[in-house]
């Protein structure tokens, strides 16, 4: 069976509208579940980095704001995906991916620990060994979240996804509980912190974790479109599509 990943990496530039990465997710994950009788079994991946964002899982409490909301200049928005506040911002690496488990295993935690060894792998290609946390979710360096992971799932096709520190300003941690762990003993931090040997890119990693995910994941192919190319076909979809905004994406003001 021919499994294909496709890649959009919109990771070289910053995206300042997280509403329409979020609509690109939903048209393909729509784009799947319409195309998904027809023998074509493709899956997609998004690769970006997010202009300055908040996002709170569906169920997530507004009590992991350490500050008065109203004096956070960034957007804030509640998604579906599962687990607590965290950030997305420049040098960091948000991945989406768009697969339909019905051709891998219909099973979340067997997907949300395949990211975790994708990542785990990517990290050990700079020289970074990242471990799991029996207790909490993420890839972690000793007590620091290097890695968080937050999915969600509609008819076996997943969204949302991970977001790696590659070499970002940790400072916004400094206004919410991230990930809504309160224990003062861990925290968060950059890859940059653990690679003496070399500089590390986030056009370096997104590379590596795309080559790692293909291999965790069993794709026998994969294509990487260009950003301009990925955002004239992904808005094109969008423009095609019915996808609103709904009460699935809401901002908190």
């Amino acid at each position: 069976m021919i499994r294909k990943l496709c890649v959009f990496d919109l990771s070289s530039s910053i995206s300042t509208d997280y509403v329409k990465i979020w609509k690109f997710q939903k048209v393909l994950a729509d784009n799947i579940n319409k195309h998904r009788n027809s023998g074509k079994i493709n899956d997609f991946l998004i690769l970006v980095q997010h202009q300055s964002v908040f996002t709170f899982g569906r169920g997530a409490t507004l009590d992991n704001i350490k500050v008065n909301k109203s004096t956070i200049r960034d957007k804030l928005y509640r998604i579906e995906r599962g687990g607590e506040v965290t950030w997305h911002g420049p040098g960091q690496l948000v991945a989406y991916p768009i697969f339909d488990l019905n051709n891998h295993k219909k099973d979340l935690h067997w997907y949300t620990s395949s990211l975790e060894e994708a990542v785990i792998q990517t990290l050990y290609s700079f020289n970074i060994t990242g471990e799991r946390n029996k207790i909490n979710t993420g890839i972690w360096v000793g007590n620091n979240k290097i890695c968080a992971i937050g999915v969600s799932a509609s008819r076996w096709i997943t969204y949302h996804g991970l977001s790696l520190n590659v070499d970002c300003n940790l400072n916004y941690c400094n206004v919410i509980v991230p990930c809504g762990i309160n224990d003062p003993k861990f925290g968060v931090t950059n890859m940059i912190n653990h690679n003496n040997s070399r500089s590390v890119t986030t056009h370096m990693v997104s590379q590596n974790l795309v080559n790692n995910i293909v291999k965790v994941f069993n794709f026998t192919q994969s294509e990487v479109i260009s950003y301009t190319d990925s955002i004239d076909e992904l808005e094109k979809l969008v423009s095609e599509s019915n996808i609103t905004d709904e009460l699935s994406l809401t901002e908190i003001s």
